[in-house]
């Protein structure tokens, strides 16, 4: 579905610089993906270009902050793992879990 959403806004600036702005399929085509990296090349204004316009930078927006969330829990597993002999210790509250760390002491 994501990936889904990701591509409307390529068929909606597609479709207001082809038929509203009368760029061939390939401009057109082209002029769609530049929105992605808000960069339009053409000046023309409808509301399928606005849309596009600002649900490109939306989307883009999103997958920059999921490839740096990405890469904030990549960093902290191996932060948590950099030491080999650490013993993890799961328990259902915070007294369970110092007791049962301080048996294996």
């Amino acid at each position: 579905m994501i990936k889904i959403l990701f591509l409307v806004p390529l068929f909606l600036g597609f479709l207001g610089y082809h038929f509203y702005g009368g760029l061939d399929v390939a401009g057109a085509l082209y002029a769609a993906l530049l929105l992605y990296f808000a960069n339009p090349t053409n000046d023309f204004t409808n509301v399928l270009i606005y849309i596009a316009k600002y649900s490109a930078l939306i989307a883009t927006s999103g997958i920059v902050i999921s490839i740096i969330a990405k890469a904030k829990t990549v960093i902290q597993h191996i932060w948590k793992n950099r030491f080999r002999d650490s013993t993890v210790v799961y328990a259902d509250s915070p007294e369970d879990g110092e007791m049962i760390a301080g048996n294996l002491k």
